[in-house]
């Protein structure tokens, strides 16, 4: 159908061809209210996420009195609100904030399971709000972001790159 025939049809359809037209126009999406130049920050933070890694912690699992221990994992990506060294750009940025996670855990079959291995499986659940507290979600987001603010350290050592002091603030 062509923008004539739609044109057309708008007064039988009681469609306010104003409104349409303003937001194709306009947008909804980031496009509508973001620069070109900071278009990119996104678009660079997903194709190259500043971080990516994982951290393990022990956890104690306890059903019916029966406690087992196993490792907790959390993969990460990570891109920062604060400067960092890129390796793709060779620069210091100040990306757009994102990160994904998945959360895993160690499983490690009973002696009667001849044929399977330990092996890392989903926990996604995990993430459902409400079964970690905010204590632990909290202690999570801390470890993954001391974790990078290291490994920013040891990017800008190599690059030769020196951070750089924040001005002290006139008291």
């Amino acid at each position: 159908m062509t923008k004539d025939e739609v044109l057309s049809l708008h007064s039988k359809c009681e469609i306010n061809v104003d409104i349409v037209e303003d937001a194709q126009q306009h947008g909804r999406r980031m496009e509508s209210v973001l620069t070109t130049g900071e278009m990119k920050k996104p678009a660079h933070s997903e194709r190259y996420p500043a971080f990516e890694g994982a951290i393990r912690v022990p956890v104690t699992l306890e059903f019916g009195g029966k406690k087992c221990r196993r490792l907790f994992r959390v993969k990460y990506s990570y891109t920062p609100d604060w400067e960092y060294y890129d390796p793709e750009t060779k620069q210091l940025i100040k990306g757009w904030e994102s990160w994904t996670r998945r959360h895993e855990i160690w499983a490690v079959p009973g002696d009667n399971c001849l044929d399977e291995k330990p092996k890392w499986i989903s926990a996604d659940t995990f993430a459902e709000t409400g079964v970690l507290s905010p204590a632990q979600e909290m202690a999570i987001d801390e470890l993954i972001d001391k974790r990078c603010r290291e490994e920013d350290r040891r990017r800008r050592k190599a690059a030769g790159v020196t951070l750089t002091p924040k001005p002290l603030k006139a008291a």
